[in-house]
């Protein structure tokens, strides 16, 4: 496990505005603009499979951080955590230790410190240390609605909606176009990802008996916390062959 440092420069990004927004929030009452010196900590997984992987996301950070150093003049240090471990989104929250002591111990505590998350789960521990360090966490996910309640966590900013009710309608409409009566849904209600849940809650609103008489909507729960066989995972796709033509995964 290593804590990898890296400063960067590339050019041009939209995510530079993001980068200023936050930090118009704290800049004035942190530090002395005159000597503005930033260090922005990129915590993530450096594993390809995952969209939001650093692989993915990290050089949009490097060519925000550039353009920043270039139009403002500031000293801008850019540090990503990571871990080879970390290969989920449920690992980032097992592996969140990482951005603690990087805070404690690789930190100059000088410069004005900005976490940044660059997709997957919205880590709630995250954000209640940022919060009792009075830092920006400054994240692009929205699986976990709590960290966008401002009175609980007055230093996060999120640049995403909570994208699981734009999800369930897109759904709908693929519904409606095909004109399906029958569908069965397949989703993981394990680990702390919140995301298919509230995906199939919201799935269970929209398509309401009362609203859908004939159509059959039966959900199929796997719980990827204990593991799943290869025998259960054939036995959910049979059962799900039972009731209906339509799957969604």
């Amino acid at each position: 496990m290593a804590i990898r440092h890296t400063m960067t420069s590339m050019e041009g990004s939209p995510l530079f505005y993001t980068f200023f927004v936050g930090f118009a929030v704290m800049a004035t009452a942190a530090v002395d603009r005159s000597s503005f010196n930033i260090t922005i900590v990129t915590y993530g997984s450096p594993h390809t499979p995952l969209a939001a992987g650093l692989p993915y996301t990290a050089p949009a950070y490097e060519l925000a951080v550039r353009e920043i150093r270039e139009t403002w003049g500031y000293t801008v240090r850019h540090v990503l955590v990571q871990a080879e471990e970390i290969e989920t989104c449920a690992d980032l929250e097992d592996y969140a230790y990482l951005v603690s002591e990087f805070y404690y111990r690789g930190w100059d505590q000088q410069s004005l410190f900005v976490l940044t998350l660059p997709g997957c789960d919205e880590l709630v521990p995250l954000a209640q240390l940022c919060r009792e360090w009075n830092t920006l966490i400054l994240s692009s996910g929205s699986a976990f609605p709590e960290a966008h309640h401002n009175s609980l966590y007055p230093t996060a900013v999120s640049f995403s909606p909570l994208n699981f009710a734009v999800w369930a309608k897109t759904f709908v409409d693929i519904f409606k176009h095909f004109q399906w009566s029958s569908i069965s849904v397949l989703y993981d209600s394990g680990g702390r990802n919140s995301f298919y849940s509230q995906l199939a809650d919201n799935l269970r609103n929209y398509l309401a008996p009362a609203d859908y008489p004939k159509l059959s909507l039966q959900f199929f729960e796997v719980h990827s916390g204990v593991g799943i066989t290869e025998e259960r995972r054939q036995g959910l796709l049979k059962l799900t062959n039972l009731t209906s033509r339509s799957k969604l995964l």
